[in-house]
């Protein structure tokens, strides 16, 4: 039989990522920390070094960009744009680990009812429910098989088998899984019909999700329309704008050598923004657009904003490439034609 999983360690996210490492520095930076009688394994250790050197070389290239093309010397702006940097570093990987915990949410929550129904064919086969439950683990159930051979593997203790339904709801952050599994402990803990209950508990969850597929077809307009306006919409506004002031400065350049022919006639042309600070405010506009954009997407799909920002890249990376695109190609033909 597949061991068990162990139960999460507080290091797992780092020493997943220092097993990405090569295996022989693993082994070397191990040894060391054994010389200094640190009881701490190395792939915690390199994942969590790893994060730091992360955070900071991200709030050193933001202030080294901040001081190249904004030209900014002063010491407490560069210091702002540091730690700035080192705190937009954490947020992304707080974010991705979010989006993992929402993707695994998302797995289980598909795969439930044909587990409920699988359970409940072991229970009306003969089988009682700490077997039908342990019987129940399939390979294509992903995460869900994880946790059930968990689960199981407690029952060599001392924990009943309503102990060990609770405890899986507590290693899975979702309100659909909750209340499915405490309508079992509930049924077990007072004799009722468990194998109509679970029939009908992984009825009502496949309505359900057929309801919220329903759901997202019928917003698929909304969903094309936001994408549309932050893709397309967005970029090419500013990219006009940007376009105008570059006219702007062309015609206050041209009235400025002008001199006594264009003075006589009172006209003054002049902006008070620069192109350079048209570009940062655009390049500042689509990246805030682009994440508030899919946040809304996921709420509107998933119910989630945090699931949604996975389309942030995405979106963002196609709204620069159409700036550009209008920016160097189709407005400087237009002015050229």
């Amino acid at each position: 039989m597949r061991k068990a999983r162990e139960p999460a360690r507080p290091f797992s996210l780092y020493q997943s990522i220092g097993r990405r490492l090569p295996l022989e520095f693993r082994r070397n930076v191990q040894r060391q920390l054994g010389y200094a009688g640190q009881p701490i394994e190395a792939e915690p250790w390199l994942g969590l070094a790893l994060v730091l050197v992360a955070v900071f070389l991200f709030g050193l290239v933001m202030s080294l960009t901040t001081y190249a093309f904004l030209a900014i010397n002063d010491a407490f702006l560069l210091a702002a744009a540091f730690f700035g940097g080192a705190v937009l570093a954490v947020v992304v990987i707080y974010t991705h680990l979010s989006m993992q915990i929402e993707d695994r949410k998302n797995r289980i929550e598909r795969i439930l009812p044909d587990a409920l129904r699988i359970l409940s064919a072991n229970i009306r086969a003969g089988m009682t429910p700490l077997v039908a439950l342990r019987m129940t683990a399939r390979p294509e159930f992903g995460p869900l098989e994880e946790e059930i051979h968990y689960a199981t593997a407690r029952s060599l203790g001392t924990e009943g088998i309503t102990e060990i339904f609770r405890g899986m709801s507590e290693r899975i952050p979702s309100p659909l899984f909750e209340r499915s599994i405490n309508l079992l402990a509930a049924s077990l803990h007072s004799g009722g019909k468990l194998v109509d209950l679970l029939d009908r508990l992984a009825e009502d969850i496949r309505e359900t999700q057929e309801l919220k597929n329903d759901l997202n077809t019928a917003t698929g307009l909304y969903v094309l329309f936001i994408i549309f306006t932050v893709v397309v919409g967005t970029p090419l506004l500013l990219a006009v704008s940007y376009h105008f002031s570059d006219l702007v400065s062309g015609l206050q350049g041209t009235t400025a050598a002008g001199g006594e022919q264009l003075g006589g006639l009172g006209l003054v042309i002049s902006t008070p923004l620069s192109q350079n600070f048209i570009f940062l405010v655009s390049m500042t506009v689509i990246t805030v657009t682009g994440l508030l954009a899919s946040a809304l997407i996921g709420a509107i799909r998933e119910g989630n904003e945090v699931s949604g920002l996975k389309y942030a890249p995405f979106l963002v990376i196609a709204s620069l490439l159409v700036f550009y695109f209008t920016r160097d190609v189709v407005l400087q033909f237009l002015k050229v034609a």
